[in-house]
C-alpha cells in the first residue's frame, strides 16, 4: 500500500468512527493541516501512522510483496552517422565501444 492509500484509509476510517479531522488531529498532538497532509499521503512517518491506527482502532499487518519480473534491460538503437574517428575526437569510438558497447 502505498502513502496515498493508506492516508485515504485513515480517513475512511475517522469518518466511519464520526471524528472530525480536528479532533483526531488533537489526539494525535499535530495541526489539523498536518492531519489534512497524512490524509492526503504526505509526511507521514511510521511513529504518527502507529499512533493514529491505534487511535482509530485498526491494526497495521504486513504481508510479503508479491513477486516483480526483474526489470529488462533498456535497449535503444543508435544510428552512428558518419566517420566516429573524427579529428576532434580521435578516442571516440574506443570510448563508445567500452562504455556501451555500440562499435
Amino acid at each position: 500500500m502505498d502513502a496515498k492509500s493508506f492516508g485515504a484509509e485513515i480517513r475512511k476510517a475517522r469518518r466511519a468512527l464520526g471524528i472530525t479531522q480536528a479532533e483526531l488531529a488533537d489526539r494525535v498532538g499535530v495541526s489539523r493541516a498536518t492531519l489534512i497532509a497524512y490524509e492526503q499521503g504526505v509526511g507521514l512517518s511510521v511513529g504518527v501512522a502507529g499512533e493514529i491506527v491505534a487511535i482509530l482502532g485498526l491494526q497495521i499487518q504486513l504481508s510479503p510483496l508479491p513477486p516483480q519480473e526483474p526489470e529488462k534491460p533498456v535497449v535503444a538503437e543508435v544510428p552512428l552517422l558518419g566517420n566516429l574517428r573524427h579529428k576532434r575526437f580521435p578516442r571516440l569510438e574506443e570510448v563508445l565501444q567500452t562504455t556501451v558497447g555500440l562499435c
